[in-house]
């Protein structure tokens, strides 16, 4: 495949450069000419939301609770993924917030690429049972769980390392739309989450909305051209 590529790019050169779209967590696994731009879900030059089509809009179609018919503060469902950045943000997470009375952490063990219907249901029934939900990142930068929190109806809580792997940062105030903390905020999260009121809250659902489409297919790719 490597091969095939060096040839392609002799046969098509081009001095404004090449792009390239990776979903993978490790970013192209080819070696890239010099003159690439890297449009990336987890890694690259450009981030890029980590999304995929749900066909029959199973999580939008499930009917949502306010803010008061919810009885949990903050959830997660998930496994503690590891990656090669320190310190694990899952690792953290559990043990930081599992024993607070307002949290409810489920791990559902090791990663798996076919989750079974139960662990499906349970995700979904916790996080619409939930004002906040964590959207951590796993072994990537990103989580579908970012988008997936929305699309339930619950504000995510994003938690980085590393880099802050958000994307469309020069379009979206993420103030407006969710909870951004890097791992070292961790402690402070109970009382951050606490001092969010109602209407704060539903101001962030409008925020969403406004702004929903850059996390659709049709959005995001419009989003691609103009930037190209």
């Amino acid at each position: 495949m490597q091969q095939v590529l060096y040839e392609w790019v002799k046969q098509n050169p081009c001095d404004d450069g090449y792009f390239t779209i990776t979903q993978y967590d490790d970013g192209p696994l080819l070696k890239l000419p010099d003159n690439t731009l890297k449009f990336g879900a987890c890694s690259g030059d450009i981030p890029l939301p980590l999304i995929y089509q749900d066909v029959n809009n199973t999580l939008e179609s499930i009917s949502k609770k306010t803010f008061h018919e919810k009885p949990i503060l903050c959830s997660f469902v998930g496994n503690i993924t590891s990656n090669n950045v320190s310190p694990n943000v899952r690792q953290v997470m559990f043990s930081h917030l599992t024993a607070k009375s307002d949290f409810k952490m489920i791990n559902s063990g090791g990663w798996t690429p076919n989750v079974n219907q139960n662990l499906q249901q349970l995700f979904i029934e916790t996080t619409i049972n939930s004002k906040f939900a964590l959207a951590p990142r796993g072994y990537g930068r990103s989580s579908f769980r970012f988008f997936e929190c929305f699309q339930l109806g619950t504000i995510p809580i994003y938690i980085w390392n590393d880099i802050n792997w958000l994307p469309f940062q020069d379009i979206i105030d993420y103030k407006k739309l969710c909870i951004v903390i890097h791992v070292s905020e961790i402690q402070k999260l109970n009382e951050m989450l606490l001092s969010v009121n109602e209407t704060k809250y539903n101001e962030m659902f409008d925020y969403y909305h406004s702004i929903k489409y850059l996390f659709q297919l049709d959005g995001m790719s419009k989003y691609l051209a103009e930037t190209l």
